[in-house]
């Protein structure tokens, strides 16, 4: 099987005309704030597979609405053939004639029709077999096919396991080829949505697996690039594979509400003044510790770094016995202080003892040697003269630093390091903390 590449010619919702976007085999997920623009998505994918070579009855569509379970198991004279032939109807009246949407077909129907079929009976022991995967009792059927768990029907169970249904019903058909899902998180506690996730991957070998997700439990972590990041800006709508394993880490911390939580912790924070010296910093971790979760963090100047370390050391507070496990780990770095930071910086290293670290320079760029300069093809004097030319302008100030900050970092390769022993001190420091290592 090969990537799936999903073209919407005509816009679609938020979608616009001639939208394009690659889905990969296997288990992906598209992210991003809510009115992106995904289940459109989602829908776009369906619409396409159903269109571009997968059988009718080998694909499904399973919304974020799905707490309503049939009776029993029983499918009467619905196929999953007929369920898909009218939902795609429903959609492409949406994509053409920019209608309304209707209401989605029989959707309580959806877990009787999916494991009607191929094999009942095989998919039944299947779908058990994931229930107790995910540590959840077995389905039982009783009279006219009657679907309880614990010997209680269906459809008085709680609404995670109601929402669940159909997903495992989708996974528990070999047949299926496409299986879209919508917030496949819907109504599960978070340990729940773990083995979820990992039940997901383990179904998507061979066959196209993509949910759209608000949980940064349903991230993969082991191949971030199967992570779609989902942006709409000025009614454009992009899809972008996620690059890395910190890209990854912000795009969890904005699922959290830009706030820590028992997921995807970092290891260690380094805290710094300024997004110029957030970009090296960065960049060095990248080369010294690319599996590392250690987050790099901007303090907007020297007078924010206290408040910024004491924001990062308080987090975690709230949620365990003691002190935050960051409070013995997190590393600063500053710029040699000028008279007026003395008092500052004696303050932070009162605090950090020898967590804390001082540049020889009173700044990144006059600390940075000439050979990374040239290397990135700037020339170190003009931008120290463009430096001190914007000082008083913040803005112009912030981009020089940032262009001068970034082609460096795009050049540096570990050999470079050597040339910058304190920053790669720092690195080597908070790596070394994030193991619980003195």
């Amino acid at each position: 099987m090969e990537p799936l590449d999903v073209v919407s010619r005509r816009a679609y919702g938020p979608l616009q005309a001639d939208f394009e976007v690659q889905v990969p085999v296997g288990y992906s997920v598209l992210v991003g704030s809510n009115n992106q623009g995904k289940t459109s998505i989602l829908l776009a994918a369906f619409k396409h597979a159903l269109n571009n070579g997968v059988p009718r009855d080998r694909a499904v569509f399973i919304p974020s609405q799905r707490g309503y379970l049939a009776p029993s198991t029983q499918p009467g004279t619905e196929t999953l053939d007929s369920y898909n032939n009218r939902f795609l109807e429903r959609i492409t009246r949406e994509l053409i004639e920019n209608t309304s949407p209707n209401a989605l077909p029989q959707l309580e129907m959806l877990p009787t029709l999916l494991l009607n079929h191929s094999n009942f009976l095989q998919q039944v022991h299947t779908l058990n077999n994931y229930l107790r995967q995910l540590e959840l009792p077995d389905m039982e059927l009783g009279g006219a096919q009657a679907i309880r768990f614990d010997r209680i029907q269906g459809h008085f169970q709680g609404s995670g396991l109601r929402s669940l249904l159909p997903i495992l019903a989708a996974l528990s058909d070999t047949q299926l080829q496409f299986i879209a899902i919508d917030e496949p998180e819907t109504a599960l506690h978070p340990a729940l949505q773990r083995r979820l996730r990992d039940l997901l991957m383990e179904c998507a070998t061979d066959r196209y697996i993509v949910v759209a997700s608000h949980s940064p439990l349903m991230l993969d972590r082991h191949e971030v690039a199967r992570n779609l990041r989902v942006c709409r800006s000025e009614q454009i709508v992009t899809v972008a594979p996620v690059q890395d394993s910190a890209e990854l880490m912000d795009i969890t911390f904005d699922m959290l509400g830009s706030s820590l939580d028992d997921v995807f912790f970092p290891t260690n924070f380094i805290v710094v003044e300024g997004s110029s010296d957030q970009v090296i910093v960065e960049a060095v971790l990248r080369l010294l510790a690319p599996t590392k979760q250690i987050k790099v963090l901007a303090a907007g100047g020297a007078d924010g770094v206290g408040n910024l370390l004491g924001a990062v050391t308080k987090t975690l507070r709230p949620i365990v016995t003691r002190d935050s496990p960051y409070a013995s780990r997190v590393v600063a770095m500053l710029d040699r202080p000028n008279h007026q930071q003395q008092q500052l910086a004696d303050s932070l290293r009162t605090t950090l003892g020898p967590r804390l670290l001082e540049l020889p320079e009173t700044s990144l760029e006059d600390y940075l040697p000439d050979a990374l300069f040239v290397q990135a093809k700037l020339d170190k004097s003009t931008i120290l003269h463009e430096i001190r030319e914007a000082h008083g302008d913040y803005s112009r100030l912030s981009r020089v630093k940032h262009r001068c900050a970034a082609a460096i970092a795009a050049c540096l390769t570990i050999e470079d390091i050597e040339q910058i022993p304190e920053i790669k001190g720092i690195v080597e420091l908070a790596v070394r903390l994030s193991t619980g290592r003195p």
